[in-house]
């Protein structure tokens, strides 16, 4: 019988930390008060220059190229996220929802990774992790 197994796992986080003393100027709370009550110091947040989309695309590609796999073996690709794709719309961050696999293999593709295969996401909560590799190792086998 085949193996599923993870070979390689990548983590992006969006590039605008944002730290509680920001959050509790604008909501006029104590300083120090979030992170009492939650434990949080800190959160990422997209900057103007990102999406949901080119962070996906970013760590996709950067895992299938430090993988040591030739692209062209992978055949498929599942990929996790539970925020829902956005734009910046007059200031604004907006949410689209859409389905991000076409627009994951279409820039995979442009960067000339050498992927061509089926590529879905498997959206929600962390939970959903599990199902993904339910879903690829009941495929493999």
């Amino acid at each position: 019988m085949t193996e599923a197994f993870i070979l390689k796992s990548c983590l992006k986080y969006p590039g605008r930390i944002v730290h509680n003393d920001e959050l509790e100027d604008r909501l006029s709370l104590n300083h120090g008060i979030i992170e009492r009550l939650t434990g949080i110091k800190h959160r990422y947040y997209v900057n103007d220059t990102e999406s949901l989309h080119s962070i996906a695309t970013d760590a996709s590609a950067d895992v299938i190229t430090s993988s040591g796999i030739d692209p062209s073996e992978i055949d498929l690709i599942i990929f996790y996220t539970e925020v829902p794709p956005s734009y910046r719309e007059d200031s604004l961050l907006r949410r689209r929802f859409y389905e991000l696999s076409p627009h994951m293999q279409y820039s995979l593709t442009q960067r000339s990774i050498g992927v061509h295969c089926e590529c879905f996401n498997m959206a929600g909560s962390c939970v959903v992790f599990i199902s993904a590799l339910q879903i690829a190792a009941s495929l493999i086998r």
